[in-house]
Formats: C-alpha cells, structure tokens, sequence
C-alpha cells in the first residue's frame, strides 16, 4: 500500500522545495529594499523561479516514468488471490496471505486498486501520450520549455517515433500482467512472457524508433536476450522435474543397476543433468553479455552526447545568426579574468534574454569603465613621461657641466705639472720679492682710486639734493 503513495510523496517533495526556494528568492528582493508586494509580484516574472518549476516537472516525470511498472504490480497485487483450500474453496490474498480474498477487509483494497487502475496503470499513459499528441500537434517538441519539462519522454526517440514511449509503457504492462495473475502456472506464465518479447523484438527490429543505432541495437539485443532467457529457463525447469523422479527402486543395496529400464532411466537422467547444467550456463552467459553490452553502450552514449554538446557549444558561439551570443562572449573575454571565460560560455548558453540583456549592460559599463580607466592612465603616463624628459635632460646638462668642469681641473693640473717638470718647483712655487712689493703697491693704488670715487659720487648726490631743496623753496616764495 506504500507503494501507491509514493507519487503523491514525490510530488508533495517538489512542491515544498519549490516553494522554498520561492521564499528565497522573495526574501532577496527584499533585501535589496524592494517592497514585499512588489517583491512577490516580480516573482511571477522571475526566470529563475520559471527555470526551477521546468526542471520539476521534467524530473518528476521522469520520476513517474520510472515509477510505472512498480505501480502497475502493486495494483495488480492486490487482485491477485491464491486457493489455498480446494473442498472449502478458500483464497487468500497473494501478497498478504492473512487476508481473505473477497472479504470485508479485501473489498476496500479492491476499490483502492481500483482508483490505482484508474490513475496509475491507464492514467500514466493516457497522460503522457496526450501531452506528447499536443506537443507534436502544435509543433511544440523543440520549444525549449517543452524540452526541459517533458523532453525525458521523447527526446531518445526520432521526432516520428514520439509516442513510442507509450508503447514501451505497454510492453511493461503486458510483462508484468503475466507475472502477477498467471503466477500459479509458470508454463503459461512464461509462455505468455515469451510472446510479448517475441512481437517486441519484431517491433523494435521493424521500426527502429531511437535516434541512435547504436541504442537501436542495443534494445534489439537486450529483447532477444530476454526471449532466449525465458526459453532457457523453460529447459532448466523441465530437467529440474525430471530429475525429481524417484527411481530408488532402479538401484540395489550397494548401488549397482539391476535391470536394463533403470539403465536407460540412469541414460535419461544424465540427459537431464547436462541439459540442466548447459542452460544455467547459457542464462549465466546471457547475462554477463546483457551488462557487459549495457556497459559498453552507456558509456558510448555519455561519450557521444558530452562530445556532441561542446561541438554544439562551440558551434552556437561561432554561428553568425547568433551574432549577440558572439558579441557577449568576446566582450566578456575583453573585460573578464580568462580564468572565469570559459564558465561565462556555458552560463551564456543556458541563460534567458533578459539575462543576457542585464549582463550585456554590466559587461557595456565596465568596458567603458576600463576605456576611461586606460584613458586617464595614458594620460598619467604621458605627462609622467614628459616630466621625466626634462628632468632627464636638466640632468644631462648638469653632468656634462661636472664632467667638463673636472676635465677642465685636470688639464690645469696636467699643465702646471708641465710647467714644474720643464722649469722646476723654485721658479714656479714662490714669486720673487721684488715681485710681491710691486704687486702690493699696485693693490693699495687700486684700493684708494675706489675711495676716492666713492666719495666724489657721495659729493655730487649730496650737492643736487642741496640745489633741489633751494628750487623748491624759491618756486614756494614766489607763489
């Protein structure tokens, strides 16, 4: 009875997590001192919350696609009844066998596998192909939103094979029909089961609905598989019954044959075991392939579709329709660290436009915030560099006068000591007397010539002061 609660749980879970993350979302925008009215209004318009309730319903679809053949058992559990007692003609129930069949007790599980009947085993399917219907109706397959919500249905299938999903759906249904109500008669049981996979495998090898090949034979292989394990099962069960034949009278006290029919039955019985033993090892085999081809094809297929996504990634980049896509990459790598480019690609191409418009003005003011930026260096370092020019050059100047300066120092040097090695260190060194008096005699002159200069100037500035004051007064009197 859990069982068929748990689409509801899983359901009640997704509703919850996105309704957490709504009131997160809220409360930022709160944060940035938006109104909450308004706040909760712009919600509605938040590409965000759209992204998550997208990603929600495509993995709870998917969810209940995986869900289906354990909900279509357990539904069909709770008809099937087990006689137990055939003069009483008592029944029990299968799966419970502490309940009567038809009782009291019993008769409300019937109406709760009804309703299952109702919603799950017709109600999952019907669901899914009237969805697809609408979406190949109104072209809808390729619309991103319908991709993201329901693309788990119909996206490993080729675009004319979109319900083929349903029909798989159906397969499950038949199988697990078989193995639920014709459980007391395994001959039926898997003679039936054997059908089913034989008009699978005719179907799958005739319509070949997957995208790939490789998935195409790999489905095809793995239905065949399935078949020869039923009818290897069948062997192993007939020489399982067989073998269970008691034939103790065939033998003596010591263990010896005693007659020629007990040496055809020990003949026959040898053929039972060999049988037996070569299905086990074929069911084993089949099996091992069954992985080991389920291994290899995983991996082919997560190979091909992560190559196929960075050449599709690489591809929308360099595709001149996309010439804004283009334009916010190289502005991007113009403005950005190289170090977060390449996680700047891959938000560009899951982002919405109104993303990508709000990141194009950021990425438009910081480029002209950097232009300016640059501008004013330029200009900096422009004027650094003139000042330094002419510093450099005062410099010069200053250096080649102190280099012509100390040049100068040792020429006279070079030449005194010329003179001193051509006419000796007495004639130069010291200056005769007669030489000193006359040059004394000569200053004194020269010192005296000044004072009396002087003193002649200091006259005549004292005496045009005089005259001037005597004018002055004359032109007073007159007046």
């Amino acid at each position: 009875m859990f069982q068929l609660s748990l689409p509801l749980f899983a359901l009640s879970i997704y509703v919850v997590l996105l309704f957490l993350y709504m009131m997160l979302l809220w409360i930022s925008r709160i944060r940035r001192l938006t109104p909450p009215v308004e706040a909760l209004l712009r919600l509605q318009r938040s590409p965000r919350l759209s992204r998550a309730v997208d990603r929600s319903v495509g993995a709870y679809v998917a969810i209940l696609s995986l869900m289906y053949p354990m909900l279509v058992k357990t539904t069909f559990s709770l008809f099937a009844c087990r006689e137990v007692d055939d003069l009483l003609e008592l029944q029990y129930l299968d799966i419970m066998p502490s309940i009567e069949c038809y009782g009291e007790e019993h008769n409300k599980l019937i109406l709760i596998a009804v309703i299952a009947v109702v919603i799950y085993v017709l109600g999952i399917p019907a669901f899914f192909f009237y969805l697809l219907f609408l979406g190949a109706k109104r072209s809808s397959l390729d619309h991103p939103v319908f991709r993201q919500r329901f693309g788990s249905l119909y996206l490993r299938y080729e675009r004319r094979f979109w319900w083929w999903e349903v029909v798989v759906m159906g397969r499950r249904f038949a199988v697990i029909f078989m193995i639920v109500f014709a459980s007391r008669y395994e001959l039926l049981q898997t003679a039936g089961t054997m059908i089913i996979y034989f008009f699978s495998v005719i179907a799958q090898d005739n319509a070949r609905p997957y995208d790939r090949e490789l998935v195409d034979n790999f489905e095809f292989l793995q239905l065949l598989a399935c078949h020869f394990i039923l009818l290897l099962g069948v062997i192993y069960d007939g020489a399982r019954k067989d073998l269970a034949v008691d034939n103790s009278d065939c033998t003596s006290s010591n263990g010896t044959v005693v007659s020629e029919y007990c040496t055809h039955e020990e003949n026959k019985r040898n053929t039972f075991e060999s049988w037996q033993s070569l299905s086990t090892m074929g069911i084993s085999v089949m099996l091992v392939a069954s992985f080991a081809l389920g291994v290899v094809t995983i991996w082919v297929q997560v190979h091909t579709v992560v190559k196929k996504r960075f050449a599709q990634k690489d591809k929308s980049l360099e595709d001149p329709a996309n010439s804004k896509l283009s334009y916010l990459l190289e502005l991007s790598t113009r403005v950005l660290n190289p170090d977060v480019v390449p996680a700047t690609k891959d938000w560009l191409l899951t982002s919405t436009p109104s993303e990508r418009e709000y990141f194009k003005h950021l990425m438009q003011l910081l480029d002209q915030n950097y232009e300016d930026w640059l501008a004013l260096e330029h200009k900096n370092m422009r004027d650094f560099l003139e000042r330094a020019q002419e510093q450099l050059i005062d410099n010069t100047k200053f250096i080649l006068k102190f280099v012509s300066t100390i040049g100068q120092i040792i020429c006279c040097l070079r030449v005194r000591k010329k003179k001193v090695n051509q006419f000796g260190a007495k004639q130069i060194a010291q200056p005769s007397k007669a030489k000193r008096d006359r040059f004394g005699r000569k200053m004194k002159t020269a010192k005296g010539n000044d004072r009396a200069a002087e003193a002649q100037s200091g006259m005549t500035s004292n005496n045009l002061e005089e005259d001037d004051l005597v004018e002055a007064y004359l032109r007073s009197r007159v007046k």
